[in-house]
């Protein structure tokens, strides 16, 4: 069964990259997808912070909902 791990991220930019991680390293041999969805953040960053994660789907919107 895959599982879907989804993070908001909104001016988050410096704990992504340690979250995204750390769900890496949790999750060996599992099927799984991560979704990032960047909620209207104004901190520049956020593709560089998902960059190289397997499995991830970035989602970016204008603005904060």
């Amino acid at each position: 069964m895959l599982t879907s791990i989804i993070i908001l991220n909104w001016n988050g930019v410096e704990v992504l990259r340690p979250c995204l991680e750390a769900i890496e390293q949790n999750t060996r041999g599992e099927e799984y997808e991560v979704i990032v969805l960047d909620n209207g953040s104004t901190q520049a960053g956020v593709e560089q912070a998902v960059a190289g994660i397997s499995n991830l789907r970035l989602i970016q919107e204008a603005v904060n909902h």
